[in-house]
């Protein structure tokens, strides 16, 4: 059965030919390093090649190589009439369909990892608590990605503020934090109570008032019945015990103008 002639069809078939062997002038694998193949199925497909195979080189010949190996099938195919485009047409599916069960399995594996990691089995633990609003009082050198996971799944935390020393995380709105001289937390100016998600990744910090009714990945949500009032802050320890390589203690007094005493 003969072919029916399609407009063009030599110069699109060149076309197509000469974009594959430019492609395997440009290592794929620039692109799908790091955080390069988030958006793109292919990219990550090879990524997931290059963690089984455990080499990039390796990974990059093996997809010239079928590079290659397509451009010539699609000549024969052309070639061939409509049985060998009906043959290249499942070829390409087959590919299709395997990079893109490639890429689904990287996603749900990586959620994984970031629910195990970042969020635990309770991802929205604080709503669950019935807690109306918590800010979330952010420290210095704090967890990024606890952050992000924790404000994505608890829709109670609606506002980050930001201690002395601490950066914001993001692109969006932040307030300042201040402690007064006897270790009154303020936010925007306005005394801190109720509900508060604190920090503590690489700050250790000591209330006088409020209590902890949860804990997950450094964070803490506390409960004030009065305006939180700190004891102390130790920047550069983090909450499993380890310190940072630099950091300070601060403690505050009972009242602004008393005296502290103590040991270190």
């Amino acid at each position: 059965m003969a072919l029916p002639r399609a407009p063009g069809a030599r110069w699109y078939a060149a076309l197509v030919t000469g974009l594959g062997l430019v492609a395997l002038l440009v290592p794929l694998s620039r692109y799908s390093a790091a955080d390069g193949k988030t958006d793109a199925v292919f990219l990550r497909a090879l990524g997931g090649l290059e963690n089984l195979l455990a080499d990039v080189g390796t990974a990059s010949a093996v997809v010239a190589a079928a590079s290659i190996l397509g451009c010539v099938a699609m000549l024969f195919a052309y070639r061939s009439g409509t049985a060998g485009l009906r043959m290249l047409w499942i070829g390409a599916l087959i590919v299709g369909v395997a990079t893109s069960a490639s890429a689904v399995a990287f996603d749900r594996g990586n959620a994984l990892r970031a629910q195990r990691d970042f969020v635990g089995g309770s991802p929205s633990w604080i709503d669950r608590l019935d807690v109306d609003q918590a800010p979330l009082l952010w420290a210095k050198d704090g967890r990024v990605a606890v952050a992000h996971e924790t404000l994505f799944w608890n829709r109670s935390v609606d506002r980050v503020v930001l201690l002395p020393e601490a950066k914001p995380f993001d692109n969006y709105a932040v307030a300042a934090g201040s402690i007064d001289a006897d270790g009154t937390l303020r936010d925007d100016g306005n005394p801190v109570s109720d509900w508060l998600l604190v920090d503590g990744y690489a700050s250790t910090m000591s209330f006088r008032t409020g209590v902890v009714v949860g804990e997950f990945g450094g964070l803490s949500l506390y409960r004030f019945d009065a305006p939180a009032r700190l004891e102390s802050q130790f920047v550069g320890r983090f909450f499993d015990g380890w310190l940072a390589p630099n950091g300070h203690l601060t403690v505050w007094p009972t009242t602004a103008t008393g005296d502290v005493a103590g040991q270190v």
